[in-house]
């Protein structure tokens, strides 16, 4: 390997570890925040949907074609070489996506693609509007219905991918969604013999805090906390599990050209604020620890370095042409994979009426494109 090499592993794996670590920084954030507001996520996947989309059709592609060419293969070969790699990386993409919702009983609905998120901190199915609505009503009944979940307008929303395995199994134990579960009782409620202090004691929050996982966090009995936090954790895996090509993808295209490789990285990072975000609440809902919340957000962005070790370790001793080829249209087929089957809709279910998600999409693609222009223009391109 000679310098302009161990150049390019150097700004691979630390593009890749700052990538990993935004992470830990939407799970930072999400206690800094003070109200949640989808629409920010939405303008975070949009984003960085955009960039990738661009990245993998207009460069990654043509750089997987043209070290097929080094390797010898003629024009007329390395181009369908290129293009078949390429979808094979988007298969690989669906079935590593497969294999994630068998091992973690994870079951996507595509006709949920463009409902509003939902709060499943009580195993609940209710949209923002619905709860809302039912804000509204007496202070008795109000307070009856939801002593221990926040309003919609202070607590954070999982991502769809996180907030759909803890919503879907949870209403699978009778325990989380019984027959007087408030997202379906339609009884007023009963009169309790109970102290007033007694009732505020049972769901006081576990400890004070601020933010959008602050203090209007409260406890669960000691049950359905248990669950939450292992369905937290599993979430957690899942998503590192998810993070683990993310870097694999960074670290190839830093290889390819450290221009990729910074556009990749950016467009990860920006999205892995929210996926922060997604693990950390439920954990520190189950738990009342920032610290246990942050952790886990840190250990799922750190699967994305791991995954540009395991890929430099690998190519470390057979960096040829072919190789390179055959690493460029996987990691560009699976990144058109993650923006189309992921982050796009993914927003699309924060920004149901597609306010600003689509432009965005196009915004990021532009946005790279300029970049690319810049570099060019000043001399950044070899």
């Amino acid at each position: 390997m000679d310098d302009e090499d161990d150049y390019r592993v150097g700004v691979g794996l630390g593009l890749s570890a700052l990538a990993g670590l935004a992470t830990a920084g939407g799970s930072a954030l999400s206690f800094c925040l003070p109200t949640y507001n989808p629409r920010i996520f939405a303008v975070c996947l949009s984003l960085s949907a955009g960039v990738m989309l661009y990245i993998s059709f207009i460069e990654i592609f043509y750089k997987s074609r043209d070290e097929f060419i080094k390797s010898g293969y003629e024009k007329t070969q390395a181009y369908p070489l290129a293009t078949a790699v390429f979808f094979c990386g988007m298969v690989l993409a669906q079935l590593l996506d497969w294999c994630l919702h068998r091992l973690f009983g994870f079951e996507h609905d595509h006709d949920e693609i463009h409902q509003e998120p939902h709060v499943t901190l009580e195993g609940l199915s209710r949209s923002p509007k619905e709860m809302e609505q039912e804000a509204k009503m007496t202070p008795l009944s109000a307070s009856s219905r939801h002593k221990s979940i926040p309003t919609s307008k202070s607590c954070p929303i999982p991502a769809p991918s996180v907030t759909l395995s803890i919503e879907e199994t949870v209403d699978t134990h009778p325990s989380a969604g019984s027959a007087s579960s408030p997202s379906t009782s339609q009884d007023p409620p009963e009169a309790t013999d109970k102290p007033k202090a007694e009732e505020d004691t049972e769901t006081a929050p576990p400890q004070e805090a601020r933010g959008v996982a602050g203090k209007e966090a409260v406890g669960r009995p000691s049950g359905d906390k248990g669950k939450l936090l292992n369905l937290s954790l599993f979430s957690g895996l899942a998503l590192a599990l998810h993070n683990f090509p993310e870097g694999i993808a960074t670290f190839a295209a830093a290889l390819a050209d450290p221009r990729f490789g910074l556009g990749v990285a950016v467009a990860i990072g920006i999205h892995n604020f929210p996926e922060g975000v997604a693990v950390s609440v439920p954990i520190y809902y189950a738990t009342g620890s920032r610290c246990k919340a942050f952790t886990w957000s840190l250990i799922a962005g750190l699967a994305e370095p791991v995954g540009a070790v395991l890929t430099w370790l690998i190519l470390s001793n057979n960096i040829s042409s072919t190789a390179f080829a055959i690493l460029f249209g996987l990691v560009g087929g699976l990144m058109v994979h993650i923006s189309v089957r992921k982050l796009i809709p993914t927003a699309l279910r924060y920004d149901p009426q597609d306010r600003v998600t689509s432009a965005l999409v196009l915004g990021g693609m532009a946005l790279m494109a300029v970049s690319l222009v810049i570099f060019v223009a000043i001399g950044f391109d070899e």
